[in-house]
């Protein structure tokens, strides 16, 4: 093993190099890419790979890819959110990529930190090449080493995905608020189940699966005109040339509830239930299309009481009757 400099961002060590992690994103125990069936090279809207590294069982080999120019990253969290998570992966700045080490608080809307030990990340190769981002580097498996707020990574945790169109500014900030470019949205955690991503292997299911109604959830009525409960914007406006129209019914099966939804939109459309007249503390459930096919899903979310962030709920109690992206317009039912 040999010794060499490393780029830390504002700490800077001697730091023991484990082997190089592979380039070939195919080639890594854990995958999990967006959209199913995606080359990451070419075409997915996020990948990420995990392996222990071949020559030093003490770290994690990751290759991540987004095509975006500013950041992508990964998240290992208790919860299917972003608080309280160690999260690291790479960045542009001055048109270069680096890896960083970073952790989310547990509370706020801007709270993601950069970790005081840059050391326990060591970078490989970064790359920004036709406005995507690829990079692979490896992290310490073991958390806890103060100053460190690593988490120990041979535990079960929540996968997070994240990527942001905006690069690094300052050397002593993390990963910035997420914004997507349009038409683009992911789920937060990438499963339905905890992982441990030292010893899970294969090709692992995505939250956004999509499921059809069960034959025990018979169709909605067809015309938005004849939902129980509707709202319209602007007022007056046929369903289909509104901006947004949202109706609510309810279903023969008196355990659902009949959702409507259609707006002048290529990426998603939602109606919320919250305590409060704001979207904290909110139940959010609506229509997300996927920007690489056209296809359109129906997603359960939901709003914590603080900061900004949606998360798919690990329970997806929705099911899709019906969805179109037709110019510009999504609809779904």
């Amino acid at each position: 093993m040999k010794l060499t400099l490393v780029f830390c961002g504002l700490l800077c060590a001697v730091t023991a190099i484990p082997g190089t992690p592979s380039t070939d994103p195919s080639a890594y125990d854990l995958r999990y890419r967006i959209p199913t069936g995606c080359d990451p090279t070419t075409n997915c809207t996020y990948f990420v790979g995990l392996e222990v590294n071949a020559n030093d069982s003490s770290y994690l080999d990751v290759f991540l890819t987004a095509p975006v120019a500013g950041w992508v990253a990964v998240g290992f969290s208790p919860t299917p959110s972003m608080p309280d998570s160690d999260v690291f992966g790479c960045i542009v700045r001055d048109s270069e990529v680096e890896a960083i080490d970073t952790y989310n608080v547990p509370t706020g809307a801007n709270n993601n930190r950069l970790d005081p030990e840059q050391g326990d990340i060591v970078f490989s190769n970064g790359t920004l090449e036709n406005g995507r981002i690829t990079c692979t580097f490896s992290r310490l498996i073991a958390g806890d080493q103060s100053p460190s707020v690593d988490r120990n990574l041979n535990n079960s945790w929540f996968l997070l995905s994240g990527f942001n169109i905006n690069g690094r500014t300052a050397d002593d900030v993390g990963f910035s608020v997420h914004r997507f470019t349009t038409g683009v949205d992911l789920p937060r955690a990438l499963a339905t189940e905890m992982v441990n991503p030292v010893m899970a292997e294969g090709e692992l299911p995505l939250m956004m699966a999509q499921t059809e109604c069960p034959t025990n959830v018979p169709p909605p009525v067809i015309d938005p005109q004849d939902y129980r409960l509707r709202r319209r914007d602007p007022a007056g406006c046929d369903p289909q040339d509104c901006d947004y129209f949202m109706g609510i019914n309810n279903n023969t099966n008196p355990e659902y509830l009949d959702f409507y939804m259609t707006a002048d939109i290529g990426g998603w459309v939602a109606v919320g239930f919250s305590p409060s007249a704001n979207m904290f503390d909110a139940d959010v459930v609506g229509c997300n299309v996927d920007s690489t096919n056209g296809d359109v899903a129906v997603v359960d979310t939901s709003n914590p009481a603080t900061g900004r962030a949606n998360n798919l709920d690990i329970t997806q109690d929705v099911c899709r009757h019906s969805s179109s992206f037709v110019n510009g317009r999504i609809t779904c039912m």
